[in-house]
């Protein structure tokens, strides 16, 4: 088989990956956020991966690999819907995105 649908979606992904990186700073400047806080917000996931890959490396051999990702899954899934509910920059980093009616 051939290594072009590999190397065709490779491309499609980093590139939109990369278009993020672009696109949501000038996004997030038009919303009024500073440019520390768009460091903030970009900085927040790194950290965080750091953190969870120690652990989650270890925990992936005891538990197994299958039900990790589909763990991880549902919480990137819940994390993504909780965005649409944040309405400030405070309310999307710390995890209190509830709607005042």
């Amino acid at each position: 088989m051939a290594p072009l649908p590999f190397f065709l979606a490779s491309f499609v992904w980093n590139y939109g990956l990369g278009m993020t990186y672009v696109v949501v700073p000038l996004y997030a400047h038009s919303q009024g956020l500073t440019g520390t806080e768009i460091g903030t917000l970009f900085s927040i996931p790194v950290f965080g991966q750091v953190a969870v890959n120690l652990v989650g490396g270890a925990y992936t051999d005891r538990v197994g690999g299958r039900l990790i990702m589909l763990v991880s899954a549902w919480l990137m899934a819940v994390a993504a819907l909780e965005l649409v509910f944040a309405h400030g920059f405070a309310l999307r980093n710390n995890g209190r995105c509830r709607r005042r009616w």
